[in-house]
């Protein structure tokens, strides 16, 4: 196996009417959907999970402890991934720049995608790009037998949270309805 389809942060919570709303993200819904094989494997990578630490990146969090990712794609030959999933200046950025320093070649599917900033994420993939990112349409894909999904899966009290003294409303709480995976072809993240 060497192509993997990355897919960060698909959770209800941003979603329109979540804790934390990216505009236009239930419109890549069916895009990621359709390249999603009906027979996938699919491994789930939690984040954001430590009280004190944040997490953008599926790779490692702000403290620099590592997720499982890098493994999980190391024990199953993978050298590319395609990425996709949301916010795009933010967790799809810093998963992105991060699997280019663990040495995986990375294309961005421009099609499937969402951001909170249009400025900051044109930004954001300028950034990616010239880290060695390539941009990419979905319609060029194949559906994938082999789909990781990031997911932030924050305790009850959570850093980033604004009553905790962060910056964003409480959201992606494990568990909670807000923290599961808004693509229906992923049956149970729990």
């Amino acid at each position: 196996m060497s192509d993997t389809l990355l897919v960060v942060d698909m959770q209800n919570d941003f979603m329109p009417g979540g804790a934390l709303p990216v505009p236009n993200a239930d419109r890549l819904i069916k895009t990621i959907q359709t390249l999603v094989h009906p027979n996938t494997e699919t491994c789930i990578i939690m984040k954001g999970r430590r009280r004190y630490h944040d997490s953008y990146s599926g790779f490692f969090d702000d403290g620099g402890e590592a997720t499982k990712l890098t493994d999980r794609l190391n024990e199953k030959g993978v050298t590319d991934l395609y990425v996709c999933g949301v916010a795009t200046e933010y967790c799809v950025k810093f998963t992105v720049l991060d699997a280019i320093k663990e040495g995986f070649g990375v294309k961005v599917l421009t099609d499937a995608i969402a951001g909170i900033n249009s400025d900051d994420e044109a930004k954001a993939l300028i950034e990616m790009m010239n880290a060695g990112a390539e941009l990419e349409s979905s319609v060029n894909c194949e559906q994938f037998s082999h789909t990781v999904l990031t997911m932030d899966s924050h305790p009850e009290v959570h850093c980033s949270f604004k009553k905790d003294g962060g910056i964003w409303p409480k959201h992606c709480v494990f568990g909670t309805n807000g923290w599961k995976s808004a693509l229906t072809v992923i049956k149970d993240c729990t």
